[in-house]
């Protein structure tokens, strides 16, 4: 009975490094991904890390926006004078 109280401890040791191994194996894939998730490029949208593609949309305000601003110069002044 003795001997088998050891091979048992025995085993539930190595259960337990395997459970480690597992768990360090996993965490390796998690710190993976993370790392392919910041490399990649832009095409991902809505997580908050990818702001990447915001000067793209602000360039292409930028017209809208003057002309909108040359428009209120102007309606001003046709106010102003009509």
């Amino acid at each position: 009975m003795g001997g088998s109280k050891k091979e048992n401890e025995k085993e539930k040791g190595k259960e337990k490094e395997k459970e480690k191994e597992v768990k360090q194996e996993k965490g390796k894939g998690k710190e993976k991904e993370k790392e392919e998730r910041s490399s990649s490029s832009s095409s991902s949208s809505g997580d908050g890390e990818s702001s990447q593609c915001r000067p793209c949309a602000f360039l292409l305000g930028i017209p809208f926006a003057v002309l909108g601003l040359f428009l209120s110069v102007f309606g001003l002044a046709f106010w102003i004078v009509g």
